[in-house]
């Protein structure tokens, strides 16, 4: 049986009153917990390590030392930050005089065997040396594994350890303190701090089991308050100063008949050399204290405090833990800490009653700073009420970590390796601080979402699966090796990881991706949903994201032109402050909201909010950090959206039209087009590939013709072809269900769109640049949402212009003539001969891509005219009427006028066109060429 087993039952729990000693209650609470968190039959492997939160000064070493006595622990391993918590760690559990005083345990226990370790382990035999001791105290440089310290690792088969107590427990996150848990996995693990947070914001491993916050310490008298004194330096030296006022407040206190000493901080050893010098000069007797000290010059240091031989001691950094005499009440600041942990940890070397024979305030001297800013406080001005401000700065920071560790407790890893093996790096759901942005769609009713399924990206490992417990959100990394655009050599690649994270509420879906990929939206959606339809949210339903906000303003505003090939911009972006009162009302004739990004208030708060019709909304806003601040931002979102209230913004933004849903397939399709975006400044920026059992082909994306095959309405959908010979992918269009555009038949055809290094499925293109259909009622459908111009105007008969074709000798029922015909009468023959006699410049590009079946360039007198000539065969007899005929060719006609926008774009069109064998001028001219 081990000592601690043994002396299990000698353990009592009196409570501290006024007349008796005992146990208070933060060390009542502490132990309790521990007891009570190790009683899981978890395996303390899988049992993340215990955190207890006790401000300094409550009484957290009673509790530590108490804590292998209530676990009937067989061997104890208790980790430190430096030489003097050792020191001080290792006359507690010899003396144990800090629990037999409390009569926590009897007098006459026998004590335990103690070996402080103060030579690293160099060998397996050393390990096995410390099986004769019941407590071994080290630090983490002198007991954690590993090759540059020369620390082996014990023996596999040695049971060392089964309980490991970590004072200063928020140094777990460095790479000594976590490898030595990782040595002991089977231990149980007990983490002491009284900040459990850090300034570099990495997270504790650990689950908060107790916390005893600073404010019931203030309340229950175990730390006293703080009084600040802000001291003005003017032209002087800094440090001269502080040393002259800690000589006049010592002085003051002690003339009282108070016995207290100077506690001073700086942030190097050369600096607290020089200080020396500085108090010595002002007759204050003082010491440096740092890592360049010995132990027993450190001991003989804190022996002459006690003995009030010295005046106070310099401690450079976090060399102020372990510095626990009681007359240390003045604190001294010339190198102020920027973060709250460091400056807790520092003011509780001097505020604890606890040993004190009179219980006085603690003081704190600093030069007066207006602009530094500790958890947005200003607190070295003088007046500062500490007492007040401070607790509650401490409370606001243990609840934030509080909440982070509920969130990791309701994320668990999935038991699927979702890239087919472990994943080696741990990180922590809390950890990550994800953008608000998000892609949104809608399920349909009776849709079936899981998100435990296997997920593959393609181009991408899919790492470290998170699930919440209530399975509403799955958080997921990805991970690519990519070349940067500057190089096409190998040695350049780098590793990008990115975030994913999928949020259902309601039915709405929240897609974010850090690298805002439309192919991982949609490979995600289409592997989750597993049953129903879902869609892009339409911007009729997104724009509800400006519901309950007041004082709406905006600053970038899209306007999307209804009629996209008309003669002015395709889509205007208006910038800068107040842009919405640039909108004017005719405006909301021509354009609808493209995207929408402004700021109002909500309950007093300013929040930022935009959306675009590309169904994707964001946040600038510094919302709640994390994951969980993500989930609440999507929540409030998704009861937005569910409102039928409609947006009134109180401004000129509501002249734009955000469209509305289509119910059904117009039954008067005329023609399609591609997305505006596509046709850029007229340059090759995307291409596509088709690889099938016929080969492979790559051309330029706008090199493909369009067209419209059939339309079923029954079914609200269509057979849309794209088509270059010898190359025809037919598509099934539905505007009511996404994907809006899935291939007809595949017959193992793979089809890709490339722009640049990217490359997409054309199912993902067609879902990010969806094809306008344009109907003969005046709509252009894009996704599922239809816009109604309402500036067409009936055409004038008189620009129909008649061309006599019989006198002429042309055949209307033929279009152009094979290259080995014997009679030249087809239609494009003889324009091939009369349109020279009109204009100077006449280019041949018929054929699939063609800007026109002719390019003509005539001069005016002072400007250059373009006419585009679109040919197509009569139909039918012409006594009929052909609006089929009509619709083609108007259909060409609407197309067409994307490249005239823009001369120079054009121009680099025709360019692109004469690369290819059958496009030729059929007429030059010098000045027009």
């Amino acid at each position: 049986m081990s000592y601690f087993s043994e002396h299990y039952s000698d353990v009592r729990y009196p409570l501290a009153s006024n007349t008796t000693k005992g146990l208070r209650r933060a060390q009542l609470g502490g132990i309790h917990a521990i007891s009570s968190y190790f009683t899981r039959r978890t395996k303390p492997r899988k049992l993340s390590p215990a955190i207890v939160v006790m401000p300094t000064g409550s009484g957290k070493t009673a509790v530590l030392v108490l804590s292998p006595f209530v676990l009937s622990a067989t061997r104890v391993l208790v980790v430190s930050p430096n030489k003097i918590i050792n020191a001080q760690i290792d006359h507690d559990f010899q003396c144990l005089d800090l629990l037999t005083e409390l009569g926590t345990l009897p007098a006459n226990i026998p004590r335990p065997r103690v070996k402080i370790l103060r030579k690293r382990v160099r060998s397996e035999q050393g390990w096995r040396d410390l099986l004769s001791y019941d407590v071994v105290i080290a630090t983490p440089d002198i007991a954690s594994p590993g090759e540059a310290r020369g620390v082996v690792k014990p023996p596999n088969d040695l049971d060392l350890f089964d309980l490991l107590l970590m004072d200063e427990g928020h140094h777990e996150p460095a790479a000594t303190w976590r490898s030595l848990l990782d040595t002991f996995p089977d231990a149980k693990k007990v983490l002491f701090t009284a900040t459990p947070y850090r300034r570099d914001e990495k997270q504790i491993s650990g689950t908060m089991i107790y916390d005893y916050s600073m404010k019931e310490a203030f309340e229950d008298g175990i730390i006293t308050s703080i009084d600040f004194h802000g001291v003005k330096a003017e032209k002087e030296n800094e440090d001269v100063v502080l040393a002259r006022e800690a000589k006049r407040l010592l002085g003051q206190i002690r003339a009282t008949g108070i016995y207290q000493s100077l506690l001073v901080r700086t942030d190097s050893k050369a600096h607290a050399n020089r200080l020396e010098e500085v108090y010595q000069a002002e007759e204050l007797h003082v010491k440096a204290v740092h890592s360049g000290i010995s132990y027993d010059d450190i001991a003989e240091t804190i022996r002459q405090l006690k003995d009030h031989v010295l005046d106070g001691v310099i401690a450079v950094q976090m060399l102020g833990e372990g510095f626990d005499v009681s007359t240390l009440k003045i604190g001294v600041i010339h190198k102020k800490h920027i973060s709250l942990p460091a400056t807790l940890q520092f003011i509780g070397r001097f505020v604890r009653t606890e040993g004190s024979e009179i219980v006085s305030r603690g003081q704190l001297l600093a030069i007066e700073d207006p602009e530094l800013e500790i958890e947005r406080e200003k607190l070295y001005l003088d007046g500062k009420v500490w007492s007040e401000i401070v607790p509650q700065l401490y409370q606001n920071r243990l609840e934030r970590e509080q909440e982070r560790q509920e969130v990791e407790e309701n994320f668990e890893d999935l038991p699927i390796a979702y890239d087919r093996k472990p994943y080696s790096e741990e990180w922590s759901i809390s950890s990550i601080k994800p953008s608000y942005h998000a892609k949104v769609y809608k399920l349909a009713e009776g849709a079936r979402l899981d998100l435990t399924r296997s997920i593959g990206i393609t181009g991408f490992e899919v790492l470290s699966p998170k699930l919440h417990r209530d399975q509403s959100t799955l958080v997921f990394v990805v991970k690519a090796s990519r070349r940067p655009q500057w190089s096409k050599s190998r040695v350049f690649r780098e590793t990008q990881y990115d975030l994913v994270i999928i949020h259902v509420s309601r039915q709405y879906v929240f897609v974010n991706s850090s690298t805002r990929n439309e192919s991982i939206y949609g490979q995600v959606m289409q592997q989750i949903v597993t049953a129903g339809r879902y869609d892009p949210l339409p911007s009729s339903r997104l724009n509800k994201a400006l519901l309950d906000l007041d004082s709406l303003e905006f600053f970038n505003i899209g306007m999307r032109n209804r009629l996209a090939n008309s003669r002015s911009e395709s889509y205007r972006i208006i910038a800068g402050s107040g842009a919405h009162l640039a909108i004017r009302r005719s405006d909301g004739r021509l354009f609808n909201q493209g995207h929408v990004f402004g700021r109002g208030t909500v309950e007093g708060q300013t929040v930022t909010v935009g959306y675009s019709s590309s169904s994707r909304v964001w946040s600038t806003t510094k919302h709640k950090q994390g994951i969980q601040g993500f989930i609440e931002w999507c929540e409030s979102l998704a009861k937005r959206f569910e409102s039928e209230r409609e947006v009134s913004t109180q401004s000129d933004l509501d002249h734009l039209s955000v469209g509305s849903s289509l119910e059904s397939l117009p039954p008067d399709l005329l023609f399609v087009d591609w997305h505006e975006t596509i046709y850029g400044d007229g340059e090759s920026n995307y291409f596509i590939e088709v690889v099938s059992s016929d080969g492979r082909y790559k051309f330029d994306l706008l090199d493909l013709q369009l067209s419209i095959k059939r339309i079923n309405q029954r079914r609200n959908s269509s057979i849309l072809v794209l088509s270059n010979y010898p190359v025809s992918i037919s598509l099934i269009y539905n505007p009511l269900g996404f994907p809006w555009f899935r291939y007809e038949q595949t017959d193992g055809v793979r089809v890709s769109i490339q722009r640049g290094k990217a490359n997409l499925t054309l199912e993902d293109f067609l879902a990010e640049y969806p094809l306008r259909i344009y109907t003969a009622s005046g709509m252009i459908i894009g996704a599922q949402i239809y816009r109604t111009p309402d500036t067409y105007s009936t055409y004038d008969p008189n620009n129909i212009l008649g061309w006599d074709w019989e006198s002429n000798g042309v055949n209307i029922f033929k279009e152009y003539d094979k290259p080995n015909a014997r009679t030249k009468d087809s239609i494009h023959s003889y324009l091939k001969t009369a349109l020279p006699n009109i204009h100077e410049l006449v280019f041949y590009d018929h054929g699939s891509g063609e800007i026109a079946d002719f390019v003509c360039l005539s001069r005016l007198d002072n400007a250059i005219k373009i006419s585009l000539y679109h040919v197509k065969k009569a139909g039918g007899s012409p006594q009929r009427s052909r609006v089929s005929d009509v619709y083609e060719v108007c259909g060409q006609a609407v197309k067409c006028l994307n490249w005239i926008k823009k001369p120079a774009m054009l121009r680099k069109r025709i360019q692109q066109r004469l690369k290819l064998r059958t496009k030729e001028f059929v007429k030059e001219s010098g000045g027009l060429g």
